[in-house]
């Protein structure tokens, strides 16, 4: 997701989770990830796919839920994601800052503490109020009960809402793509047929 290029509409369901795409898209793909899984870090590349093949086009939407299921570092990388649209009153922001924080934990290896301070400088955020917003950042714990209702065990996991904005921002559960994908990754040219098959 590059904010420069791309000017995607950048939303949040009934109970907050942030989506990416058109709101008039015929589907949702919803991403179970947590910053700090190595699968879900591997799966990263396949989703950048998937968002320049479909959301771009306006065929789907992304939503992305934030599992913390992997230490300190998990919770406040989490934290630090909802926080980034949060303090700045735009949602598009989570995204970029989505980017980021993939970056920092794979190539940087930052903690929780340097990840912060970076993002606050890359998205020019008070680092104080970033912090003092995390305390209460809590959209992870929501995203953990949608993941476990949905029968998504480990991370990554992929979900599927079929139906235009208006009838899918409710959030909460969603099914899987079918009884093969119940974890894990789903391949790109299996998310491929699911959104045209959504758009014929």
């Amino acid at each position: 997701f590059n904010s420069d290029d791309i000017n995607l509409t950048a939303t949040r369901t009934d109970d907050g989770a942030f989506v990416l795409g058109n709101p008039n898209a015929p589907i949702t793909i919803v991403e179970f990830a947590d910053f700090a899984c190595v699968h879900c870090q591997a799966y990263k590349p396949t989703i950048n796919q998937f968002i320049e093949e479909f959301v771009v086009t306006g065929k789907a939407r992304l939503e992305y839920r934030l599992i913390a299921n992997l230490g300190t570092d998990s919770t406040q990388y989490a934290k630090l994601a909802e926080c980034a649209a949060e303090l700045s009153g735009n949602n598009s922001n989570f995204w970029i800052a989505h980017e980021e924080l993939f970056y920092y934990m794979t190539s940087q290896r930052m903690n929780g503490d340097q990840a912060g301070r970076e993002l606050a400088r890359t998205l020019n955020l008070n680092y104080t109020r970033l912090l003092e917003c995390t305390q209460n950042a809590d959209q992870y714990v929501t995203d953990g009960n949608v993941s476990r209702s949905s029968g998504a065990t480990g991370t990554p996991a992929v979900r599927v809402r079929l139906g235009t904005w208006e009838e899918t921002k409710r959030g909460g559960v969603a099914q899987p793509i079918g009884p093969n994908y119940t974890s894990g990754g789903v391949d790109i040219s299996v998310l491929r047929t699911t959104v045209e098959n959504a758009n014929r």
